[in-house]
């Protein structure tokens, strides 16, 4: 195998560049053009939040001399597309150029283009928002990564917050971390954190389930904090209560593929709904019969007891 890099080139990126990049014979092997890689660097651009591309060209010592394209196949393509007006300004692309001996260097060649081993996995990402929130620095990039993912099944799986058949707006899997950019959410990621390590921490990969948690969170706090640290802990005394309930359920839908998120969040908002009514039933009832007091002949009584020096005679 010989593979030689022979010279590196920073040029200022111009649609011409980029139709003769996109237009360059590809070294045999290149991956062909993948839609949804073309969607995602296409959102970019529209975001305004392309980045200077890096590309490579190749010459096969033992081939014709042909100059080709060895990696930069989907950015050059979408640049080429985009009218003349539509271009990124200001944007510089590097451009290396190699030599290998023959086309059995090829495949070790595109190992050296955006390696799976290398890339910036989500979690990866996350640290990078994270970074700017403070109020999140003690959190683990793995759980907030679960986090947004709840935020994000919450925003597009709830019918009720959408405004006028809308959903709200919401990121792709890799910025999740953008939601953090609202305090709200910081807030209930903190909140959560409390559970990271209890006995079903687990459960903050289940997108539907902490879906769930969010809309209790946000409607009743006092009140999710109570039902889901038990969930959480599995420590209610009560065998039959609604949070273990839950718990069981949850352990039981695990590893069975015809169970959906949807279906978490589902049997979640059951439980959760079931505990809520009750709880606020009984909240009502405490407060009805400390707010009642008793009534003797048309007077209201301070006392059940006898004052003192006073008879029960004196009071019939």
């Amino acid at each position: 195998m010989s593979i030689r890099m022979l010279s590196v080139e920073l040029v200022p990126l111009t649609h011409d560049l980029a139709v003769r990049m996109s237009t360059m014979p590809e070294l045999r092997g290149e991956r062909p053009l993948r839609p949804s890689r073309l969607k995602n660097l296409r959102d970019f651009l529209k975001a305004g939040e392309f980045g200077d591309p890096n590309w490579a060209t190749v010459v096969v010592k033992d081939g014709d001399g042909t100059e080709c394209r060895a990696n930069g196949n989907h950015s050059s393509h979408v640049l080429a597309e985009l009218p003349p007006d539509k271009f990124p300004q200001d944007l510089q692309a590097a451009i290396q150029h190699y030599e290998i001996d023959s086309l059995a260097d090829a495949k070790p060649l595109f190992q050296r283009f955006d390696a799976p081993l290398s890339a910036r996995t989500n979690t990866d990402t996350m640290a990078g928002y994270r970074a700017e929130h403070e109020d999140l620095a003690a959190l683990d990039l793995p759980f907030l990564v679960q986090v947004g993912n709840a935020i994000d099944f919450y925003l597009t799986r709830t019918p009720a917050l959408a405004v006028g058949g809308i959903p709200p707006v919401h990121y792709g899997s890799r910025d999740h971390g953008l939601y953090f950019g609202e305090i709200e959410y910081r807030n209930f990621a903190l909140w959560l954190y409390r559970w990271n390590n209890s006995k079903h921490s687990d459960f903050t990969g289940r997108s539907g389930v902490m879906a769930e948690a969010l809309a209790d969170w946000k409607t009743r706090p006092a009140l999710a904090s109570e039902f889901w640290g038990y969930v959480f802990l599995e420590n209610h005394p009560d065998p039959s209560h609604e949070s273990r309930e839950l718990v069981d359920t949850i352990k039981d839908m695990i590893g069975k593929p015809k169970y959906k998120q949807a279906d978490y969040r589902s049997k979640s908002k059951r439980l959760w709904s079931r505990f809520r009514r009750l709880a606020e039933a009984e909240a009502r009832t405490t407060a009805k019969s400390e707010t009642e007091v008793p009534v003797v002949h048309g007077a209201i009584a301070a006392h059940s007891e006898p004052r003192s020096g006073q008879s029960v005679a004196a009071n019939n």
